[in-house]
């Protein structure tokens, strides 16, 4: 059996379905391949559960052609047994976007409307495997040059290490704690 993921996206997005393949392959499919942007490509290209990734930009692929996109899906979809396409997932589906309406509302209304399930969730549920939802988390992996490059930057610090993520590409992704 054969899976396709389709997910262009931020860092983030990619991290959220960073664990699919892997999920893919644990129910059975023997070949995962994944269409992505060149930015869940740097999170998805040393994944081990990955047969064959391909990066596009669908915004400069199919430029004032966003119909176009759609048959490119069922085109890169022939032959697979399961197709799991992420695109507007979270958003729009589960995130209030900038150009929604429920984005300038308050945060007690967005938390009402779109409720309280975190994306790796979100991510089983779209993908179709809602009993899994809870068994898997993100799962990036690094090739060694990587790693070198973190073990060096850490080695010279004194103590215990912590990295953090103190904001993501929009205003409401910050880490609100950092004070």
């Amino acid at each position: 059996m054969k899976a396709k993921i389709i997910r262009y996206g931020a860092y983030g997005d990619g991290i959220h379905m960073s664990y699919l393949p892997h999920l893919l392959k644990d129910v059975g499919y023997e070949q995962v391949d994944v269409e992505c942007n060149h930015k869940v490509y740097q999170l998805l290209c040393e994944n081990p559960y990955i047969d064959n990734i391909k990066a596009i930009e669908p915004q400069e692929v199919f430029r004032n052609r966003e119909r176009m996109i759609f048959k490119h899906w069922d085109i890169i979809s022939e032959g697979y047994d399961k197709v799991v396409n992420l695109y507007r997932t979270i958003e729009y589906e589960w995130l209030a976007m900038e150009d929604m309406n429920e984005y300038f509302m308050s945060t007690t209304y967005r938390r009402k409307k779109y409720g309280d399930i975190n994306y790796y969730d979100i991510t089983a549920i779209e993908a179709g495997y809602p009993e899994l939802v809870g068994r898997y988390r993100g799962e990036v992996y690094y090739t060694p040059k990587e790693h070198e490059i973190v073990e060096k930057f850490i080695s010279g610090l004194p103590g215990f290490k912590v990295m953090i993520n103190l904001s993501g590409t929009g205003p409401h992704k910050r880490f609100a704690q950092v004070e």
